[in-house]
């Protein structure tokens, strides 16, 4: 008998866990536990000043293309701007810098690029500014952090309007889109959100958990499978699960492994149709 979409989701989930915390499988050195696995799982505390969301605005900047390559390479971590970018505070980032041009020759001032960046408008680094600006004059508007939570918790609360938000900031933040927008509210504690990057993409895909590859539509594929997982899993874990089978990256560790999504997408299917032909 064909198992339904409500059972496929729950024990694509669940796979997925064990796959992690198999060592037979998962080339990992035991080094993933379950209580390792469980802080991956839950979202850490919120930033609790605008200049730390703002910095996380930056961060999850880092996600598009090469951008996270090109800006590493050239200043390093983020952190690293705290200087030019006046502390992380949106409103004297807006007050200082008249536009990207102004940001971006401070930059090669700073961190002495001159001839070792591309500095076109098309360009990375000149797009990366952009979206620091961008950025500084959305969050200036709100008092403080807590300001800013009220505003996000508004939408967070009804399942309703809850995409509304990452389209909200996307259309605010030159260089953001949906996925973009919806992994800076997740990394911000919103444990009802998740990012559809492309191993979720993939992996959903590749296990029938969505046959589209619209951000959105995925984004909603994955709140459908955290609802079917059970009561206390959360878009936040699920999205985390996968993207750990993906990437490999322990963050949190130090330590990265090679990506096993394509073994793992074929042990699930295997695992899925068994169960399935039951």
């Amino acid at each position: 008998m064909m198992i339904n979409q409500k059972q496929r989701d729950k024990l694509a989930f669940n796979l997925a866990k064990e796959y992690l915390l198999n060592p037979k499988k998962y080339d990992n050195r035991g080094r993933v536990t379950k209580g390792l696995l469980e802080r991956y799982l839950r979202p850490d505390e919120r930033p609790r000043e605008l200049a730390e969301i703002y910095k996380q605005m930056l961060e999850s900047a880092l996600g598009f293309k090469m951008v996270s390559r090109v800006v590493k390479l050239c200043v390093g971590e983020i952190s690293s701007l705290r200087r030019v970018l006046c502390e992380f505070e949106p409103a004297r980032i807006s007050e200082r810098y008249k536009g990207p041009e102004e940001l971006l020759a401070m930059i090669v001032k700073e961190f002495n690029l001159t001839g070792r960046i591309r500095t076109g408008s098309n360009d990375i680094f000149p797009k990366f500014c952009r979206t620091a600006l961008d950025a500084a004059t959305f969050l200036r508007k709100f008092q403080g952090a807590e300001s800013f939570y009220e505003w996000a918790d508004e939408f967070d609360c009804d399942p309703r309007a809850r995409p509304a938000l990452p389209l909200i900031i996307e259309s605010h933040v030159n260089g953001y889109g949906f996925a973009l927008a919806c992994n800076f509210i997740k990394e911000l504690g919103f444990e009802n959100f998740a990012k559809p990057d492309v191993q979720l993409m993939d992996i959903f895909a590749g296990l029938g958990l969505s046959d589209d590859k619209d951000p959105y539509k995925v984004f909603c594929d994955i709140v459908r499978v955290a609802k079917h997982a059970g009561r206390t899993v959360t878009p936040f874990a699920v999205d985390k699960v996968f993207w750990l089978i993906g990437t490999g990256n322990f963050y949190k560790d130090d330590f990265k492994v090679k990506s096993h999504m394509r073994q793992f997408i074929t042990y699930a299917k295997r695992e899925l149709s068994h169960l399935g032909s039951e």
